[in-house]
């Protein structure tokens, strides 16, 4: 509830182990929620490792950074750059010393990215001196991060909490997963990017926790009549977790193919876009689809968006152990989206919530009846399901109502007072 004197300020320390620049869904989430936060009143900063290169750090001391800055934008402090995964010597060594290292790491240690917090150190006692942070706020899917904003938290004084992007059993061993999560006990509480994420964080951690699904940018939100009517394209796009669900995708759709008039064949194109491109290419070549095959790496997000405005099926691959958030993107396309080998039951009951088109195919069968059913809607004219779906719900700044509101209770529990 806003206070009768006015709406709460918080000063916010954001921390991810991932740039804003980075061409991943990593680098999008905590920046996106910056800004969100700025533009609503609050000061934040912005602390990530740089990218290297022609990417500066940022200068110490940060006094003049801050007297500088306009707070209606996030200030970026940008430390060395990061080194790679499982840095510093982790992939040394025979496979049970390399495992020793890794437990080491994640129970006593920097986690599996010490660089990081290596690198931060020497900002930490500045950002609470000069900035003096009521909340420190950090991804999880790295411990490495977890460690930056404990130990900001506790030079500051501020609450922190973390913020469940990745399935914590994913990325600490399970026999190890209660000692590690015990290092973080003084965490607030957590939110979550889904809640099959939340569940899994809730066997470790008895703290408050809430729901708080990424938005999506204004550049995927479709507008009508955007659907090219002179192909029919087939969109696959985002990671392949497995080679195997891509074979039998692939496969599937081969056989789907087969089912066409060899005339209206000339029509159809399957496209990928995505880090994974060189492996579509590959199982392309060797089982060729008779039909048109284009293959690219990650797009930038307005070219990604037009191919996947324009498709008549946008697709991805599901992988069981974690959450997909770019079915909440390819809902915002309009278009009807295919999972391929299936979906959880959070994500299929999200996109029956929000209006959009979801068919969760396990199988050949299931992939050729969705087909069938996109091939009829684009032979018959169908525009898309925009009307449908509700765009609204899916803005970052929608999503940044829960994250504000959990935030400052954070604050509030801890000290009894918002700083404004």
């Amino acid at each position: 509830m806003t206070p009768p004197d006015g709406p709460r300020r918080l000063r916010a320390a954001f921390v991810n182990v991932s740039h804003p620049r980075v061409p991943h869904v990593s680098g999008m989430r905590v920046p996106y929620f910056a800004r969100q936060m700025s533009q609503r009143g609050h000061k934040i900063v912005l602390l990530t490792p740089s990218l290297g290169g022609g990417d500066k750090t940022t200068r110490l001391p940060l006094s003049n950074s801050f007297s500088r800055h306009d707070w209606r934008e996030p200030l970026h402090v940008s430390c060395e750059p990061l080194a790679a995964y499982l840095d510093d010597g982790f992939r040394d060594g025979w496979r049970g010393l390399r495992t020793a290292k890794i437990a080491a790491g994640l129970l006593f240690g920097d986690g599996l990215q010490p660089s990081w917090p290596a690198s931060a150190r020497p900002y930490l006692r500045e950002l609470s001196d000069a900035f003096l942070p009521d909340v420190v706020w950090a991804t999880f899917g790295s411990v490495s991060n977890l460690i930056v904003a404990r130990e900001l938290a506790d030079i500051s004084g501020a609450a922190w909490v973390m913020d469940i992007k990745d399935n914590w059993r994913s990325y600490v061993p399970w026999p190890i997963g209660g000692a590690v999560a015990r290092r973080f006990r003084s965490v607030a509480g957590f939110t979550a990017n889904s809640e099959h994420h939340a569940e899994i964080a809730r066997r470790w951690f008895d703290h408050d926790s809430v729901v708080i699904y990424s938005g999506v940018a204004q550049e995927m939100i479709a507008d009508k009549g955007q659907v090219d009517f002179d192909t029919f394209r087939i969109m696959l796009m985002g990671s392949i977790y497995e080679n195997q669900s891509l074979i039998h995708f692939l496969d599937a759709l081969r056989r789907w193919l087969g089912r066409i008039d060899p005339p209206a064949l000339s029509k159809i194109e399957f496209r990928y876009a995505g880090s994974a491109f060189d492996r579509v290419q590959d199982a392309t070549r060797q089982n060729p689809l008779p039909c048109r095959v284009i293959a690219t790496p990650t797009l930038p997000l307005d070219q990604l968006a037009r191919q996947c405005h324009g498709a008549a099926v946008n697709c991805y691959l599901w992988f069981p152990t974690t959450f997909h958030h770019k079915l909440l993107e390819l809902l915002a396309c309009g278009r009807p989206v295919i999972a391929f080998p299936g979906e959880h039951e959070e994500s299929i009951a999200l996109a029956r919530r929000l209006g959009g088109e979801l068919h969760p195919c396990s199988d050949a069968s299931e992939l050729s009846n969705a087909l069938d059913c996109a091939w009829t809607d684009w032979r018959g004219g169908v525009e898309n399901t925009h009307g449908k779906v509700d765009a609204g719900a899916l803005s970052w700044s929608a999503m940044t109502d829960d994250l504000e509101a959990f935030l400052l209770e954070a604050v509030a529990s801890r000290h009894g007072r918002v700083s404004r």
